[in-house]
């Protein structure tokens, strides 16, 4: 829990702190954000297979801007044990649209009970939720 919390935490920080949005979907974000001082392409992919069939991670990947991306599988690991990512269950939604977003929630669903639970007891999910106006998106056009 928390290292999902944590990786939640960094996600939307990037996203409050973003200049402009390349692409918007429900498991991905693709933007643009000052960090030390330079511009960076960042993208957040919810929906990449992780290690138990039915879970999903997110990853981050980086490039300067206007270089590709690298593949958001080779990404590193920011929030794992996802349940949701999927377009039945997405992790992202945007206000008032994918389009032209100005703001961007993230809803997260994780197990209750880490790998190691010694407690034997039934594992339920947990929501975990949080989002981001986007306060500098006009500043790049």
């Amino acid at each position: 829990m928390t290292e999902s919390r944590t990786g939640l935490r960094r996600l939307v920080r990037e996203l409050r702190q973003a200049d402009a949005i390349h692409g918007a979907t429900p498991n991905a974000v693709d933007f643009e954000v000052t960090i030390g001082g330079r511009q960076r392409r960042v993208m957040y992919a919810c929906d990449v297979p992780d290690s138990a069939p039915a879970e999903r991670r997110c990853t981050r990947v980086e490039a300067a801007p206007g270089a590709a991306l690298p593949a958001p599988a080779s990404g590193a690991p920011v929030i794992g044990r996802l349940r949701n990512g999927t377009l039945a269950d997405p992790v992202f939604s945007y206000t008032p649209d994918a389009i032209a977003p100005r703001h961007v929630e993230v809803r997260i669903r994780v197990p209750s009970s880490g790998e190691r639970s010694r407690s034997g007891g039934p594992v339920h999910d947990v929501v975990l939720h949080d989002g981001a106006y986007l306060r500098n998106q006009d500043l790049v056009g």
